[in-house]
């Protein structure tokens, strides 16, 4: 099997231009914020969906985790090639928006950005509701989107320590664990969001919401990860021409089900749901009819998708700053579309000069 799947790459492509297109268009806008930070305000606010780009990274590194774990040697390798993979990147991207914003942001825009101790969560991805909880005062990530990196590492810890504990049961207990988290997670909010069948005292959805909700957050995204975890055993089995056993093909019911028709609850909307939809037809037609996805063989495509992870890094707070004061009225799409243009070759350029380097040189020294 290959080091790299070019498909998945390209996914990563589709994913993190979603969420260009909606951190540009739609999110620093009405109704999602107070004020807009767009000159053309809700003009082009045609991407209020395109955050969806995040679960769908969480579906690929579900994916790939899996294809990690199998390939590397034991859980201190592991959590050695999770350190090259994600800090030195987070570092330089932390580095240069706090520079950045410090010398543009003179409106505080972007606070957190502004404050020295931000590194602090951004650089070890904690939750900063984690720090608030323990240290108290205001704590924030240098980027907003830094927050979907906290779920990853959980993952990655949940994951990594099953499978070293046991190799051979591990999609076994991977399985009933996720299982058992998606489970409670909803029954928990199922007797929040209905009282008449709630048995259990308000101070036990307080402190719910402060550990799980605002802290260890995994237990709402899980279901993502486990979509790509399990694809990986059905992608593996195709590839080998082995047979896939009945609990696996349950548990990929269950989550499919319980995306599309539980997550969210009943009041998520229609469009959201062929979104997840669409994600779980991608997936399957990569795995069992790839013919058809040669377009995702592209090279340009895939080298965005390879440095897809620093550019998201590094979009969000300095291309909304660019696009609020550079930007405009009339045809206030250029400033934003030639962002993207140049953050993509800017990421790829970091990608491939700086941080491969870096990786290497890392490797070298921290995995013999």
């Amino acid at each position: 099997m290959k080091r790299r799947i070019s498909a998945l790459d390209s996914f990563r492509a589709l994913a993190i231009l979603a969420v260009l297109l909606y951190h540009y268009f739609s999110r620093w806008t009405y109704p999602k914020n107070d004020i807009s930070l767009y000159p053309y305000d809700d003009a082009y606010d045609y991407f209020g969906y395109a955050y969806l780009g995040v679960e769908f990274f969480f579906i690929i590194s579900g994916f790939v985790i899996f294809f990690t774990l199998e390939k590397t040697l034991n859980l201190k390798v592991f959590w050695k090639k999770r350190f090259i993979r994600l800090v030195p990147p987070i570092i330089f991207a932390s580095v240069t928006t706090f520079i950045f914003v410090k010398l543009l942001d003179d409106e505080s825009l972007f606070l957190n950005s502004n404050q020295f101790k931000n590194f602090i969560p951004s650089i070890t991805f904690i939750s900063p509701q984690i720090l608030k909880t323990i240290f108290k005062g205001n704590w924030g990530y240098i980027d907003g989107s830094y927050w979907s990196l906290w779920p990853e590492i959980q993952f990655y810890a949940l994951s990594s320590i099953l499978y070293f504990l046991n190799k051979k049961r591990f999609v076994f207990n991977y399985i009933a664990v996720s299982s058992a988290i998606i489970c409670l997670n909803t029954l928990v909010k199922f007797f929040k969001q209905t009282p008449k069948f709630n048995l259990l005292p308000e101070s036990f959805f307080h402190y719910y919401q402060i550990i799980f909700d605002k802290g260890f957050n995994l237990v709402n995204y899980i279901p993502f990860f486990s979509l790509g975890f399990i694809f990986y055993i059905f992608y593996k089995n195709h590839h080998d021409n082995v047979k896939t056993c009945l609990i696996n093909k349950l548990y990929l019911a269950f989550l499919i089900l319980y995306v599309l028709f539980i997550y969210g609850g009943i009041d998520e909307s229609f469009i959201i749901r062929i979104i997840y939809a669409c994600m779980l037809v991608l997936f399957y037609v990569f795995i069992y009819h790839p013919e058809y996805l040669r377009f995702f063989e592209n090279k340009f495509l895939v080298r965005i998708g390879v440095s897809s992870y620093f550019l998201y890094l590094i979009h969000q707070n300095i291309g909304v700053l660019i696009i609020h004061y550079w930007g405009s009225n009339n045809y206030g799409f250029i400033v934003p579309s030639l962002l993207v243009l140049s953050l993509i070759p800017l990421s790829i350029f970091y990608s491939e000069k700086i941080d491969r380097p870096v990786g290497k040189w890392l490797r070298n020294r921290l995995i013999k």
